[in-house]
């Protein structure tokens, strides 16, 4: 369950990975990702935390006309779940809305225990929620990994604003296919798909975020796609190119949710357009 990404170079890893984290300005302009839907996502579950939320489909939304701040209310929980994968690891999942007028990116949940105290990951999150570029209007999911299980866990936000004249900008990621089969392993299910940079620059820390949930709506599981081609290979997501992707899922997974079956999705893809021009 990895991110998709692609980088030429190490020196670009280091050089966008600094800008991502604000350095000399930070990413994207008001020109907004197209979100992806898959089979319909069904209804979400309300939230159990103190933050609440409201359920939707993913509609784009134009940025910011200037430059502001990241908002926490205007990043709305729809749902949270938690399960435990076949290795025994602990994963707390979740929906998030953006109910703000500005495009966000570098969105880093954190859990909180029932006595408010926050708990540092064990181990890096499986999907990057910090990638997404979230456009108002749109959702997408977080997955947290933990070897403990944590009682009556709650979450909280931070994020960056995607203001005009920042160097990176939003590539414009558009869903042309997808299916839901049977996965490589026993009791596995796998989505795979092609998405198009409908950009005019190529793409660059581009992914797919997978929202499962099972025949009641309920959220099993969250996960990105995994790249099927070596995009470094071809100098990144080229411009009006396509890349095809796939996402493995269920209790046959390592990783999945143990006895958990994902009947419906959401798919939610976004990037940043190469700065260089390329």
């Amino acid at each position: 369950m990895k991110t998709l990404k692609t980088l030429p170079t190490l020196l670009l890893t280091l050089l966008f990975a600094a800008l991502l984290a604000g350095c000399g300005g930070d990413n994207s302009a008001s020109q907004s990702n197209q979100p992806t839907s898959g089979t319909s996502g069904g209804q979400a579950n309300q939230p159990t935390t103190a933050s609440s939320g409201s359920s939707g489909s993913n509609n784009p939304g134009a940025g910011s006309s200037g430059n502001s701040a990241f908002n926490p209310a205007d990043l709305q929980i729809v749902t949270t779940a938690s399960y435990t994968s076949p290795l025994g690891l602990y994963y707390y999942i979740g929906v998030v809305k953006n109910n703000g007028s500005a495009t966000l990116k570098d969105i880093q949940p954190t859990l909180v225990d029932d006595s408010g105290n926050t708990i540092p990951q064990d181990k890096a999150p499986e999907t990057d929620l910090t990638r997404v570029i979230l456009p108002p209007g749109s959702s997408a999911g977080f997955n947290l990994q933990y070897d403990q299980l944590i009682g009556k866990p709650s979450y909280k936000f931070t994020a960056q604003v995607v203001n005009p004249g920042d160097t990176l900008q939003p590539a414009k990621i558009s869903l042309v296919n997808d299916k839901l089969g049977a996965g490589n392993m026993p009791k596995s299910q796998k989505i795979t798909g092609e998405i198009k940079n409908d950009s005019d620059k190529n793409a660059i820390l581009w992914t797919v975020n997978v929202m499962g949930y099972d025949a009641s709506g309920k959220l099993v599981e969250v996960t990105s796609g995994t790249s099927l081609q070596n995009a470094a290979a071809q100098g990144g997501f080229k411009a009006h190119g396509t890349l095809q992707f796939e996402a493995n899922l269920g209790s046959g997974n390592p990783y999945g949710n143990k006895g958990a079956t994902v009947a419906k999705y959401d798919l939610f893809a976004s990037g940043f357009q190469n700065p260089l021009g390329q």
